[in-house]
């Protein structure tokens, strides 16, 4: 009884071993066609973001979207935050426009005019 439950113990490491390793070699299905590049301004004043479709350029954002104004991204993170926001958009055919209270939601400050 022993030598048969070890051997299913066997059986059952290498099966969720031979599981584990197709999974993680299939390749994603869910690869987007979009790709973010997010850039410091020459100045230094600031970030802004690119997203290419197929290697081809889109979208150069160099000011925070949805507002009145020019104002720049304070940091990568917050550049790198609403593009990917906006690739999502895209995604599901949605008008990629930003809205103020989605920069709200997404914590990217700025000032009020």
């Amino acid at each position: 009884m022993k030598l048969i439950l070890r051997y299913l113990f066997v059986c059952f490491v290498i099966a969720l071993g031979v599981m584990l390793t197709t999974y993680a070699i299939t390749p994603n299905q869910e690869t987007s066609i979009y790709e973010i590049q997010v850039k410091e301004l020459s100045n230094k004043q600031g970030w802004y973001y690119e997203i290419y479709k197929e290697k081809k350029i889109i979208i150069k954002q160099e000011s925070i979207p949805g507002i009145s104004g020019f104002q720049n991204f304070k940091s990568e993170r917050d550049a790198q935050k609403i593009a990917e926001l906006v690739v999502q958009k895209l995604k599901h055919q949605i008008t990629p426009s930003i809205t103020p209270k989605e920069l709200k939601i997404c914590n990217i400050h700025f000032k009020n005019h």
